[in-house]
């Protein structure tokens, strides 16, 4: 004998999963963005080229 549990879920906590779910990826991106091609020795040596000329 099987029973068939249905949960139901509100429209906020789905809006809210999906929020959550885009955001995630962003985070990642901007973390490894921030680690590898935004920083601070990159972005001084930019500075400086652009500053020195």
């Amino acid at each position: 004998m099987k029973t068939d549990i249905k949960i139901h879920f509100t429209l906020i906590h789905r809006i809210l999963h999906w929020i959550m779910a885009f955001a995630m990826p962003v985070l990642f991106l901007t973390g490894f963005l921030r680690m590898n091609w935004m920083n601070k020795n990159h972005i001084i040596g930019i500075i400086e080229s652009k500053t020195s000329a």
